[in-house]
């Protein structure tokens, strides 16, 4: 009842919704207030303290972002101390319980949406939420994680459709998308496998910075080779030290405007990004990886400063003029978020969980 069609996901049966369900679904976010049933959300406390969340999808010791995330914590350590941290294996039996997310669950965040939920509805949602808590009031954002078929493991995808809802992590916002609960300029550290400059195809990247923008973890940093020691894992370090350390987001509003650093080897000399001309910001694009180099040599060539790559439209990547490939284009859409955002905001230290 309300669904139609069908398909066979890791060998069990999955259900498509109607078009009832999806017009139901639209109508509650129309209307969708931010609210947690079951988790008591503390914003008080999230300002003055906070964890490291990291999202384990690799595929375990030896591994390349295994030894990579190895020597970040150990440099993390070094340079601040007892990070709190908070370890998410997505790959035990007793997460991927938790990540389960079904029709049920959705006519469930349907009904809460629309503020017709039952007392089942609520319990139903009870591990969404928690996993939305536990994410939602992160300080900043690591995730280890190999490409597979050029895009992310199945189970690190699961947890984003989990987390990412209306209503819960999100609020919507007239006339743009949807903003994150607690503001933006939150510090993600991507550790990946990934070989950029191989010549495949990325998909992963760039969907990793967009669903980590949507929750507000949009000072994205990229590392596509492995972290051999704690001195190779210092600018990653170094990247979200440095945005947990500059305040804090102020809840549904955006984050203030303030310099990025740019990697040209002058520091940024206190320069706003905006002041960049090309060989500012070809060094920065450079430093957040994934861009091909076909298509750095044409921004390059077409002088694009700091303040045109700010105002840039997708329409203007995609001209004849630029030539360039749906993948840079998806890159690049993401980097101007980053790019717009600048800075981030966070701070608290203390000890290291698991969950």
């Amino acid at each position: 009842q309300g669904f139609i069609g069908c398909g066979c996901v890791s060998g069990e049966l999955r259900y498509f919704p109607s078009r009832r369900v999806v017009c139901e679904m639209a109508s509650a976010v129309s209307s969708a207030k931010l609210a947690f049933r079951t988790v008591k959300f503390d914003e008080a406390a999230w300002r003055m303290a906070g964890h490291v969340l990291h999202l384990d999808a690799s595929f375990g010791a030896g591994t390349p972002e295994a030894r990579s995330l190895h020597s970040f914590f150990t440099r993390l350590g070094e340079i601040a101390g007892d990070v709190p941290v908070e370890h998410l294996r997505l790959w035990e039996s007793s997460t991927r319980a938790q990540m389960e997310f079904n029709p049920e669950h959705m006519h469930a965040l349907a009904s809460v949406l629309r503020g017709a939920e039952t007392e089942q509805d609520i319990q139903k949602l009870r591990n969404i939420e928690q996993l939305s808590e536990q994410v939602a009031s992160a300080r900043g954002l690591v995730v280890s994680a190999p490409a597979t078929n050029f895009g992310p493991p199945f189970v690190l995808k699961q947890f984003f459709d989990c987390v990412l809802h209306i209503g819960l992590t999100l609020r919507e916002c007239q006339g743009s998308r949807p903003a994150p609960l607690l503001g933006g300029g939150r510090p993600l550290v991507l550790l990946t496998s990934l070989a950029a400059d191989a010549g495949v195809h990325d998909y992963f990247v760039p969907w990793m910075s967009h669903a980590g923008a949507l929750l507000g973890f949009d000072r994205t940093f990229i590392v596509d080779r492995v972290l051999e020691d704690s001195i190779a894992a210092a600018p990653a370090v170094q990247h979200m030290i440095a945005a947990m350390t500059t305040g804090g987001a102020a809840k549904n509003s955006p984050p203030p405007q303030a310099p990025l650093a740019s990697a040209t080897g002058r520091d940024g000399e206190g320069e706003s990004p905006l002041e960049w001309d090309q060989e500012g910001l070809i060094g920065w694009l450079r430093a957040q990886g994934s861009l091909s180099e076909d298509c750095l040599e044409t921004i390059k060539a077409a002088r694009v400063s700091g303040e045109l790559f700010r105002v840039a439209t997708e329409d203007d990547w995609r001209s004849e003029e630029f030539d360039l490939e749906d993948q840079d284009i998806t890159r690049l859409l993401a980097l101007q978020d980053q790019f717009r955002s600048a800075v981030g905001e966070v701070a608290g230290f203390g000890a290291s969980s698991d969950r």
